[in-house]
């Protein structure tokens, strides 16, 4: 198990770099992000990356008819699951894992961390250069995420949240 984590880690390595975004090699990078990681139905932009997937707890699920534009960064430590027709804009980085820091009798870096899930469900639009914190669960469907925002709690189906820290700024009707 431990050796299929590795190899996907590998090709996602090799096909996020600046190399697979030449116009020969395009069509290569999404035969690889459909068959080694299933990603079916899913239109990867350049420098697209996966962080976190070596890890034998880490877990993507992605709908059809997602996209997921240029720059984008997703991190499967804790768990992924995106919905159908989801977008997520260029530059939106998502985190899915905290590391533990309370335990004083050791340095925070051999603590470890704790897995935070999350799921974004249908008909859902996250905005450029916004970044979800681990301390969000769940993005409610037909929600919009403001572009730039700080996501740092879950937001409720049908709502506009934008700023930092993201806030209610709507509803959709």
């Amino acid at each position: 198990m431990i050796r299929y984590h590795r190899v996907k880690y590998n090709l996602n390595t090799i096909v996020t770099s600046p190399l697979f975004s030449l116009p020969g090699l395009r069509l290569l990078r999404r035969l690889t992000f459909r068959y080694a990681f299933g990603l079916r139905g899913v239109i990867v932009g350049n420098h697209v990356r996966f962080t976190g997937i070596e890890k034998p707890e880490s877990a993507v699920k992605i709908g059809r008819r997602v996209v997921l534009q240029d720059g984008v960064t997703i991190d499967c430590s804790g768990g992924v699951e995106i919905a159908d027709v989801v977008t997520i804009s260029r530059g939106t980085t998502i985190y899915t894992h905290a590391h533990r820091i309370h335990d004083r009798s050791r340095p925070w870096r051999q603590q470890g961390e704790t897995p935070c899930p999350i799921t974004i469900e249908t008909d859902t639009w996250v905005g450029a250069h916004s970044v979800i914190l681990p301390s969000v669960n769940r993005i409610g469907e037909g929600a919009i995420i403001g572009a730039g925002s700080v996501v740092t709690k879950d937001v409720a189906p049908y709502t506009i949240v934008a700023g930092n820290p993201a806030g209610i700024v709507g509803r959709r009707e």
